[in-house]
């Protein structure tokens, strides 16, 4: 059995419309912050990080009432989105080679 990640993610909102193509940026919602935890079989946690989003340019919006994230705590304890990405691949695929057995993806 090989590890398990685990991914959470808090964003500005829902599509505007579901049926729209992925590079209709306008239409999807901005990641406001990003978790992940990667487990063992064992239940031993690998790895594990979160990390704030700095706003580039979009709004945080009425989510901010759901999550707790403030444009504030983003723009002052946030990263860049592709800082955190590039963490979040790098760390993933580390030990999914590790491993030398496919991630899995949730839904």
């Amino acid at each position: 059995m090989s590890s398990v990640l685990f991914v959470d993610t808090e964003t500005n909102g829902l599509a505007k419309d579901f049926k729209k193509a992925p590079d209709a940026s306008d239409n999807w919602p901005r990641i406001v912050e990003i978790a992940w935890l990667i487990q063992s079989p064992a239940r031993v946690t690998l790895a594990e990080e979160r990390h704030l989003i700095q706003p580039d340019g979009w709004e945080i919006g009425a989510s901010e009432q759901i999550h707790g994230i403030s444009p504030l705590m983003a723009a002052t304890n946030g990263i860049p989105l592709h800082k955190a990405l590039s963490k979040f691949f790098k760390e993933s695929g580390t030990h999914n080679v590790h491993n030398k057995r496919p991630m899995r993806g949730g839904s």
